[in-house]
């Protein structure tokens, strides 16, 4: 009887452990999926920015974005970005712009549709061999798109409408923005967006390439 009471307990003991262990495997595995999108997580990023400003003076310019994005609700995200971007011609032009946004989106299965609005300011210095001159303006943004989630990845359609109140210049925003993860934290993102300038200033096209660490 001690015997067979031995064996019951030594098979109810690794039952339990073998349950224990496939309950640990299957939450391991779990917490290992790695899903793409970055609207509604915590993230910052960075990304390089290259402007083809369609044989204008500066034909090109390059600069860089900081971003970060901090979840408010279920459904509500704040965020800031800094920008800072020169072209050399004739002129020596810098531009630095720093916005501050909220985004509201709804998950369905199908991708995650936002309206996003924002303001900021800009700043913008020319500066010659003999000369130089500065201005700076209130800026506001607001856009719509819908980002589509497959796996690891994530594309995300936009448009915005953009104004620099003082410069009295309106633009017209359209592009994509794509991101992998490569792991749960960290993606490579890519963006394509095309601008139409309203006045002198001219069209440009803007493409850029960064990481995203997601938090």
């Amino acid at each position: 009887m001690k015997q067979t009471t031995t064996l019951k307990s030594f098979i109810l003991a690794a039952a339990a452990s073998l349950g224990l262990t496939a309950s640990a495997f299957a939450q391991e595995a779990s917490d290992s999926v790695v899903t793409g999108g970055l609207l509604g997580t915590r993230y910052t990023a960075i990304e390089g920015n290259y402007y083809d400003l369609h044989k204008s003076d500066p034909a090109y310019a390059t600069g860089f974005t900081v971003a970060y994005n901090q979840p408010l609700t279920a459904n509500i995200d704040l965020g800031g970005d800094y920008s800072w971007t020169r072209g050399t011609g004739a002129a020596r032009l810098t531009e630095q712009e720093l916005n501050f946004n909220a985004t509201a989106y709804k998950a369905f299965s199908w991708g995650k549709p936002f309206v996003t609005a924002g303001a900021g300011w800009v700043w913008d210095r020319a500066t010659t061999a003999t000369a130089a001159a500065k201005d700076d303006s209130f800026a506001y943004k607001v856009g719509t798109g819908v980002e589509f989630v497959v796996g690891q990845a994530s594309f995300t359609p936009y448009v915005n409408f953009a104004r620099a109140a003082s410069y009295n210049a309106n633009e017209l925003q359209a592009g994509v923005l794509a991101s992998y993860h490569l792991t749960r934290e960290w993606a490579v993102t890519g963006r394509l967006q095309y601008d139409v300038t309203e006045g002198t200033v001219g069209n440009s096209l803007e493409s850029a390439i960064g990481i995203a660490y997601r938090f």
